[in-house]
């Protein structure tokens, strides 16, 4: 079990990227959590800071890719949206088989479209982790991981 907490933190970390002083807070509670302690979460970013491809084979997003925006998010909705626009994504109006990812404020939320992209298998990520997705994407008219210089 202390083996997929460490991997659970892992991914918490390169999610992160540059780790700050007070994510590095974050991540000893969160490892306090998993009981795991501050020395496992030095080894895991030191692990990260050394890994030539930090996080690949991991969840990306492409342009294209259908995203939702089910409920209310911390940030209003509309920017979400357009946000996803401007990096060449599609915002669907609804959750379907093709929706890529749905982003919810709360990941874990019984609400029916969240349910439904689970049963679809859809992945539903809070806004923290779309943002970082649209990081990794980088502007629709510009380069940026995924999409080659013009």
């Amino acid at each position: 079990m202390a083996d997929l907490h460490r991997r659970y933190l892992a991914e918490l970390a390169v999610a992160a990227g540059q780790v700050t002083g007070g994510e590095r807070h974050d991540l000893v509670a969160v490892a306090a959590l998993l009981a795991l302690t501050p020395s496992d979460v030095d080894s895991v970013l030191a692990a990260v800071r050394e890994s030539p491809h930090p996080g690949r084979g991991r969840f990306r997003l492409e342009r294209g890719d259908v995203v939702g925006f089910p409920g209310e998010t911390t940030v209003a909705r509309e920017v979400w949206e357009e946000r996803a626009r401007a990096a060449g994504l599609v915002v669907g109006p609804r959750v379907t088989k093709a929706t890529r990812l749905v982003v919810a404020a709360d990941p874990d939320t019984m609400s029916g479209k969240a349910d439904l992209a689970r049963r679809y298998g859809v992945p539903v990520v809070h806004p923290a982790g779309f943002e970082a997705l649209l990081a990794a994407l980088g502007p629709a008219g510009g380069s940026g991981p995924g999409r080659p210089p013009a």
